[in-house]
């Protein structure tokens, strides 16, 4: 941990965040991600807030081609695209569309 990219890129610790919306929390890495100090972005926004009954953020740390690591930030190299596919379940209770010629 005293490498000092991985200071600035704190987001790569996990893969998957989960923190409460706040309008001002942007970006991942905070709003400076190289000039800025250590432990802004998603460990500073990871405090102990309780998620119970908020409205919820949930941050993925991945590239446009793949799952970053440590060893590549800042610069990273391209691999496969890795999909991430969010899916509802029980969203709704039945098909909306079914509605639409009503």
């Amino acid at each position: 941990a005293n490498f000092a990219a991985r200071k600035r890129a704190g987001f790569v610790e996990h893969p998957l965040w989960v923190t409460r919306y706040h309008a001002d929390e942007h970006y991942a890495t905070g709003a400076y991600p190289n000039q800025g100090p250590a432990g802004q972005g998603l460990p500073a926004y990871s405090g102990d807030e309780d998620l119970k009954d908020q409205d919820v953020v949930l941050w993925v740390s991945a590239g446009l081609t793949h799952i970053p690591d440590i060893e590549q930030y800042p610069v990273m190299n391209t691999e496969s695209l890795q999909v991430f596919r969010l899916t509802p379940y029980g969203f709704f209770r039945r098909n909306p569309a079914l509605d639409l010629m009503r």
